[in-house]
């Protein structure tokens, strides 16, 4: 499974949010301007809050653009990928 490095829009039922994954494995959520670590192991991706080392594990799948698992409160997350 490969993530590349790149400004993703991430969908979920309720919201849209667009996110900058950069090669050095550091990001941001636009909207919120949160800060981020990323890494992708064993076909999942963490996403490491900056701010308070909190993390949302996704399981991500590169066919379908579709991810799962829980964002940084615990929280299950559904959604798709969506490259811009």
């Amino acid at each position: 499974m490969r993530l590349c490095s790149t400004d993703w829009t991430w969908e979920t039922e309720t919201e849209k949010a667009k996110f900058s994954f950069k090669p050095d494995g550091t990001g941001v959520h636009y909207a919120s301007g949160n800060l981020f670590k990323w890494s992708v192991a064993d076909g999942k991706v963490t996403l490491v809050k900056a701010a308070d080392g909190r993390q949302a594990v996704l399981a991500f799948n590169s066919a379908g653009l579709t991810y799962a698992g829980n964002d940084y409160g615990g929280h299950k997350l559904v959604g798709r990928a969506v490259k811009d």
